[in-house]
């Protein structure tokens, strides 16, 4: 769905890093079929704020500057970009009066909090900070400066998207390739369906160029990405070395008293730990190379039930890694060749899964009905169909939980198999599956499964209600099924 976009930038270079930041952010939105107005504050006449908070009644500066015709840009943008330096742990004056100027437009002031009046609305950070990575995060330079710009977007009501750091400007005068791919990453969960494609094959450009890499088992990084028990480097070490030489390990999965190789339980307790609780935990970052390498292991071996297994657990892991799981801050301070090489290993992930897929179609078809859905949803996973995958792990009896992102509409009590339901929902037309494409749920997902055969919780008759629109019935906000369910599940 086209989205309306607006640019701020808050640096007084129009050249500089973090302009460029911005420009790449604008490209990715245009690419993805957005509309952008971009805003630089250094060229606005923007008087300073006079604390008369007139603006509570009128919700709009009763200055007359150029902050009138900045209101009516904010109130059509769905998603605003700021891309401001670190001045002093902080934003720069211009940005900091901005956001007086909008107390207001954001906010109306209660005997409790304050009432939002941005609500529905997203919002992506960029900043750039002379400290270098990690310490401009652990010492409060750029995440000061992020909890500073987040204060006024979160008290206005608006939900992020994504933060991203260029650290370590005083000695580089571009953004290196990682802070772009990593603004890329944003958007990857705001693209329309019809332009997967395009982004999709200029991301695998990118990470193609890229090695998977893995990290030393002695690295201090394993005691800092943790997963839900804690430093999962155990049972990587146990994966990383012959299968023969496993040592017994303890279950995590208490309740599965399945006849398992101590090799299979350090597995199955490594992917616990990665997604415990349907939660994201930054141990993922380390340990999917290890897995993909895993992989490639049983792939030479041609061993076809653990591929399965694989892809089936690794798919629930990344299932996880939705924006607002994650620690933004944490991902920010990243060293770039950690989140280079988790990109890289997802890459050879999905290439090693299309492959499987199409060439073992009969022998998935052979599989019990419940380890055709878990690989099914996994691959989901797999592909970078995260929220949908999440879903259906999460939901029960075809329930699909909403929550308008525009209002207050909640309903836990849908079902995707109420006819009354399906009358609301807007289905719209695919065209068939070509056999060889997994860009597209909608398109290869019912297409398997009709070869395949459906289970409760993956009917084929039902997905395609997944992919439709739906209009919320408070405030006629329309939008994509998928988009009220996963504010439901994982809205703020």
């Amino acid at each position: 769905m086209n989205k309306n976009v607006l640019a701020i930038l808050g640096s007084p270079r129009p050249k500089g890093v973090v302009a460029t930041m911005l420009a790449h952010a604008v490209h990715c939105a245009e690419a993805t079929g957005h509309t952008v107005q971009t805003v630089n504050l250094y060229e606005q006449n923007l008087g300073w704020c006079t604390g008369c908070q007139a603006c509570y009644s009128s919700q709009i500066c009763v200055q007359q500057d150029d902050i009138q015709l900045l209101v009516p840009q904010l109130r059509q943008a769905n998603i605003v970009i700021l891309a401001a330096p670190v001045y002093w742990a902080n934003v720069p004056a211009p940005v900091k009066n901005l956001f007086d100027r909008l107390l207001g437009t954001a906010m109306q002031p209660t005997a409790t909090f304050p009432e939002p009046r941005l609500k529905g609305k997203k919002y992506l950070l960029l900043t750039a900070c002379q400290t270098p990575a990690p310490w401009c995060w652990v010492f409060n330079q750029s995440r000061s400066a992020f909890h500073n710009m987040e204060e006024f977007f979160k008290t206005a009501g608006m939900r992020p998207m994504g933060k991203v750091v260029c650290a370590n400007t005083d000695k580089i005068h571009t953004p290196p390739p990682a802070v772009l791919r990593k603004i890329e990453r944003c958007w990857r969960w705001h693209r329309p369906p019809k332009y997967a494609t395009i982004i999709i094959v200029g991301k695998d450009w990118r990470i193609c160029s890229m090695k998977m890499t893995l990290t030393p088992l002695d690295s201090p990084l394993w005691e800092v990405y943790r997963g839900a028990y804690g430093n999962v480097r155990e049972e990587v070490a146990i994966l990383a070395g012959p299968e023969k030489d496993a040592p017994e390990v303890g279950r995590l999965r208490r309740l599965d008293t399945a006849e398992k190789s101590d090799f299979q339980v350090a597995f199955d307790n490594l992917c616990e730990n990665l997604s415990h609780q349907m939660t994201f935990y930054e141990a993922l970052y380390l340990a999917l190379p290890y897995m993909v390498k895993l992989l490639s292991r049983k792939i030479a071996e041609n061993d076809f039930t653990w591929q399965v297994n694989i892809f089936s657990e690794i798919g629930c892991c990344l299932a996880t890694d939705i924006p607002n799981q994650r620690s933004q801050e944490f991902e920010a301070a990243m060293p770039l060749e950690i989140l280079e090489s988790y990109q890289a290993a997802i890459l050879r992930l999905q290439e090693y899964a299309k492959k499987f897929v199409l060439n073992n179609a009969d022998k998935i078809g052979a599989l019990p009905e419940w380890d055709i859905e878990f690989l099914l949803v996994g691959l989901l996973g797999v592909f970078g169909n995260h929220a949908l995958a999440s879903i259906l792990i999460l939901s029960d009896d075809n329930n699909c939980g909403l929550a308008c992102p525009n209002c207050d509409f909640y309903d836990e009590e849908s079902y995707l198999d109420d006819p009354d339901f399906q009358a609301a929902i807007e289905t719209l037309p695919t065209e068939p599956w070509d056999g060889q494409s997994f860009d597209q749920p909608q398109v290869w997902l019912p297409a398997l499964l009709a070869k395949l055969g459906g289970s409760e919780k993956l009917n084929p008759e039902l997905l395609p209600y997944y992919f439709g629109n739906f209009t919320c019935p408070e405030c006629g906000h329309q939008a994509p099924l998928l988009e009220f369910a996963q504010n439901c599940y994982f809205g703020d």
